[in-house]
């Protein structure tokens, strides 16, 4: 009967597991197996129970790795076939990474088997994947040393083997067997060699490519960078760039040595040297001069984590990796950080400096920007901007700055240099969303705007939605409240647009009073009152019949635009598209019902251009009608 799903009571020698019973061979055959099958943490604990079991009899040993080889000799356990187990177990531990506990079982086989030569290989191997260069070339060395150590004694134990008195009779299969075996023995150290020779060749190599990128990631000293800059005879000072470069020595690199040197570094990480740590402030530096932030962060991060954070040289670059992405504030805690650790960080001082000063100009302008105190807002910008006064003005805060400056000019009705402004920002940072709604939105108030004006504002509204959506998916806060307004907030200005493309080819109200689109009901009646005025009929009499008909159609178009846009209804339907013809139609929608309405200008309600003219007037004067009289609605110009 099959009893697997029955409990069964067991004499406690029973649940003895059947692997104290295995020998210290099986066992490392276990772990050949599971090494196979790449289970690397498997095959280390069946070379463990090997290594245990091999020196468990040892006497003297108390289990110690390094007990005499004597000792492992009476256990029955030569020292090539225990220093192998550990040598199987190093090659393991490397596969999961575990580079240390394979340098500590190579050293237990060399303390006490020297010339152990595929211990010292595997030395160098793991010392080579974690940059160890100097220190693989001299295990490889001694790996030579050792082969030839180990041929020399092969060769004098042959030469003092005693001849047998009674020898085995010579025949082809004997000679023939004796002949191989020979050659087999005299080829094996010679391949042994050439192959060590190979691989600390390789080290050569590497130790080469380590050195040039050393070399095309050297600082220029101060005295190279003064030179540079005094070659200019038109100023006594120095450029901004130098300056920069005072305050970030790495700028002095080129970024095509940047470049070469991250190719390098790079070739070295791929595969020879994964865990060369060592290279990887060089990469930081590297991705910094080329410009890569993002991987610099992360990077930094990552240097940051394994050294506690304390390592002034990378909190350095990285409070100026965190500026270049805009975060001066996070910038300048590092810089603090730094001066805590060590008050005499020069470079540290003095780009605390020149932030601390570049933030608060930032800050002045903010503050004068919320004042509505716009023209000195402009200033404090351009200040900041001034990469004489700041030359570290520099990367995604420089595009902020562009961008709070394009907002003082777009609140200026300035919408050209607006535009300007925030070209200079998107080439820095070409996903930054509220500079593409600005630009579209200053492109449609431009005094002539035309419909490719409006069709590139279009564009811009839709690159924002784009991105406001890209970003709301890569934060995984996709459909959020504030990105769902965003994306109205852009689809209503697309259709405002588009609607505004339609009303080029009809009469432009605004265009004609002379107002922005924004523009008050204040700002809309006095820039009435001031073109109704100028083009009143009875201001023509002295004007040419021509001119006399081109001002009386100009009368017409300032008296109906103010109609419209005088009146909340009208305009409101006006701005959203509504045909002209169509305003005073209660069922218009957009895009027209031509309704036919009967009466003047267009269908609408045909209100005689002077009559309209004397009721503003009458308005303004309080509705006394002192001064009125004669044609045209009675209106008298002194």
């Amino acid at each position: 009967m099959n009893d697997d799903n029955l409990d069964v009571n067991h004499d406690d020698d029973d649940n003895v597991s059947m692997e104290e019973y295995l020998t210290h061979a099986e066992h490392k055959e276990n772990g050949n197996q599971a090494y196979k099958a790449k289970d690397y943490r498997g095959a280390i604990v069946h070379y463990t129970l090997a290594i245990e079991t091999a020196t468990s009899n040892a006497q003297g040993s108390n289990g110690d790795v390094g007990a005499d080889a004597d000792a492992h000799a009476d256990a029955g356990i030569d020292k090539d076939t225990l220093a192998t187990y550990y040598n199987n177990r190093a090659a393991a531990a490397t596969m999961i990474l575990q580079y240390e506990d394979a340098l500590q079982d190579c050293d237990s086989i060399l303390s006490f088997h020297p010339t152990f030569v595929k211990a010292l290989v595997r030395k160098a191997k793991v010392l080579t994947l974690m940059g160890k260069l100097d220190d693989a070339n001299d295990v490889y060395s001694r790996a030579l040393v050792a082969v030839e150590e180990n041929q020399n004694n092969v060769n004098n134990s042959n030469n003092n083997n005693i001849k047998s008195p009674f020898p085995m009779p010579r025949t082809d299969s004997t000679v023939s067997t004796s002949s191989a075996s020979t050659t087999a023995t005299q080829n094996a150290p010679s391949n042994e060699r050439a192959n060590i020779l190979s691989l600390q060749k390789d080290i050569q190599t590497l130790l080469k490519r380590v050195a040039l990128i050393q070399s095309l990631l050297q600082v220029k000293t101060n005295d190279d960078t003064a030179t540079s800059s005094s070659s200019s005879s038109a100023s006594t000072s120095l450029s901004s760039k130098s300056q920069l470069q005072q305050l970030i020595p790495l700028l002095t690199i080129s970024r095509a040595n940047a470049s070469q040197a991250l190719k390098q570094i790079n070739l070295i990480l791929s595969k020879p040297c994964p865990s060369f740590k060592d290279l990887l402030p060089y990469k930081l530096q590297s991705y910094i001069i080329t410009e890569q932030y993002d991987d610099a962060y992360t990077l930094s991060s990552t240097l940051l984590r394994s050294l506690s954070n304390n390592d002034c040289t990378i909190l350095y670059y990285r409070s100026y990796i965190l500026y270049q992405r805009g975060l001066i504030q996070d910038s300048l805690k590092h810089l603090k950080q730094i001066l805590r650790i060590d008050p005499d960080h020069t470079l540290s001082q003095k780009l605390y400096k020149a932030l601390r000063a570049l933030s608060q100009c930032k800050d002045l302008g903010d503050v004068e920007y919320k004042n509505g105190n716009y023209e000195k807002a402009y200033e404090y910008y351009s200040t900041a901007l001034d990469d004489t006064t700041h030359p570290i003005s520099i990367g995604l805060y420089k595009s902020k700055l562009y961008y709070n400056r394009s907002c003082t000019l777009y609140n200026l009705k300035k919408y050209a240099e607006c535009i300007t402004d925030c070209n200079a920002a998107l080439r820095i940072d070409d996903e930054y969303v509220k500079v593409y709604t600005r630009r579209g939105n200053a492109y449609v108030n431009l005094e002539s705007c035309t419909e490719r004006d409006c069709r590139s504002a279009i564009q811009d509204f839709e690159k924002a939605m784009e991105l406001v959506e890209r970003q709301s998916t890569s934060s995984g806060q996709k459909g959020s409240a504030a990105d769902d307004k965003q994306i109205k907030e852009l689809k209503s200005k697309i259709h405002e647009t588009e609607v505004q493309i339609k009303r080029l080819k009809q009469k432009d109200f605004y265009k004609i009073l002379g107002v922005s689109r924004n523009a008050t009901q204040n700002e809309i009646k006095k820039s009435y009152r001031k073109m109704a005025l100028k083009f009143h009929p009875d201001r023509q009499s002295s004007k040419s019949q021509e001119e006399k008909e081109k001002a009386e159609v100009i009368f017409k178009d300032v008296n109906l635009a103010y109609e419209v846009l005088s009146d909340e209804v009208k305009k409101r339907k006006y701005d959203s598209g509504v045909d002209v013809e169509d305003l005073d139609n209660p069922h218009a929608g957009q895009g027209g019902m031509h309704g036919g309405f009967p009466g003047g200008h267009g269908g609408m309600g045909g209100v005689d251009p002077n009559v309209l003219f004397e009721m503003f007037m009458r308005q303004q004067h309080g509705g006394m009608g002192g001064g009125m009289g004669g044609g045209r609605g009675g209106f008298h110009f002194g």
